[in-house]
């Protein structure tokens, strides 16, 4: 069987270095991408989040800045290298994201969470869920968290997703997409426009419990159902009865995929 190393990667969008992290926050909320080229180098979903974190006092003032400071390197696999090898490097690599060139100029797609997973998903047990029965309130927040508490707590986990828990019970999962959506919004540009920084991040996170698509009821679990939700998003949580009993984040997920997923794939050739 011959293996295509395209099938491991997705689509990403590749701009010139001339835009400003506005412009890029705007890129990732509208593709809804977890990695943007700019030039030689790249800038991640999780790199915003720590951006925003970091520059909390500041943020009038860096969104309109060149995006190129807050670009970095990722690892770079070649398409000349053998699918194998590729798989090799990967099984042993802990990194969320690395990249994939047909030559030294022109990328072909980065290796994310869901496009790997989305590959090796044929090889998915439902008995791994067990794998993530201990981790899955890793991230967890509640609808009194603030915009900057779930950026901190994503942040910390290396997630871009956080399950939200009210009084035991599941509300939804928030994602950083939701959240640096809410920041382009001309009303709350305006505010940050004017120094009212506090405007974004002292927000509460309750409004942002909208992405209910990647959920299923455990009476309703599927092998086939979990492969299309985490190809999908990346993300997922198993509720009963209104309980989160699994959730499945990016961090997780690749994770997950190299331990388990690749293992079986090298057992079977």
């Amino acid at each position: 069987m011959r293996y295509k190393s395209e099938k491991i990667v997705e689509k990403i969008p590749v701009i010139d270095s001339n835009c400003t992290l506005y412009d890029i926050i705007d890129i990732f909320v509208k593709e809804r991408v977890p990695v943007v080229g700019i030039g030689d180098k790249y800038i991640t979903i999780d790199n915003i989040v720590k951006i925003l974190v970091l520059n909390r006092e500041n943020l009038h003032k860096i969104l309109y800045r060149d995006v190129s400071p807050f670009t970095r390197k990722l690892s770079v696999f070649m398409k000349r290298t053998s699918f194998r090898n590729i798989i090799s490097k990967l099984y042993g690599r802990n990194e969320k994201y690395m990249i994939l060139k047909a030559d030294k100029f022109n990328i072909i797609g980065a290796i994310t969470p869901r496009s790997l997973f989305s590959y090796f998903s044929k090889y998915l047990l439902l008995n791994d869920l067990n794998y993530f029965y201990y981790k899955r309130f890793r991230c967890v927040v509640t609808p009194n968290t603030t915009i900057v508490g779930t950026l901190r707590k994503m942040n910390k986990y290396n997630s871009n997703f956080s399950p939200m828990i009210f009084k035991g019970k599941f509300r939804g999962i928030v994602s950083s997409y939701d959240i640096i959506s809410y920041l382009i919004d001309e009303e709350v540009i305006n505010k940050v426009n004017k120094r009212k920084n506090d405007y974004f991040f002292e927000t509460s996170i309750a409004d942002f419990c909208g992405y209910f698509v990647p959920v299923i009821d455990v009476m309703d679990l599927k092998v086939s159902k979990v492969r299309k939700i985490l190809s999908k998003y990346s993300v997922l949580a198993i509720v009963r009865n209104n309980l989160l009993e699994y959730f499945v984040d990016d961090y997780n997920l690749i994770d997950y995929t190299r331990q388990k997923l690749i293992k079986r794939w090298f057992d079977e050739i």
